[in-house]
């Protein structure tokens, strides 16, 4: 019995954690997710973000973003040298 409660529990985490990466991701980067209280609805929780990120290339776009950043540091320190010439 207290298995199955611990099942439903981890599944609605889960789904909680997929659906607000999904449609709201804004708020996790608000949010502050316990990490020295490993409960059944905080690792459902980052279960289910985790899963979304896999679902959709998340790191994919954090590479793209890193490049992006990269690029464009890379052209305003060009804009500086030329400035100082």
């Amino acid at each position: 019995m207290e298995d199955e409660k611990e099942l439903e529990q981890y599944k609605k985490a889960f789904n909680h954690g997929y659906m607000i990466r999904e449609r709201m991701p804004e708020v996790l980067k608000g949010m502050q997710i316990p990490e020295n209280e490993p409960s059944i609805y905080t690792q459902g929780f980052n279960d289910g973000v985790k899963q979304f990120e896999k679902d959709y290339g998340y790191q994919h776009e954090q590479e793209r973003d890193k490049l992006r950043e990269q690029m464009k540091r890379s052209q305003d320190m060009n804009l500086d040298q030329g400035r100082s010439r």
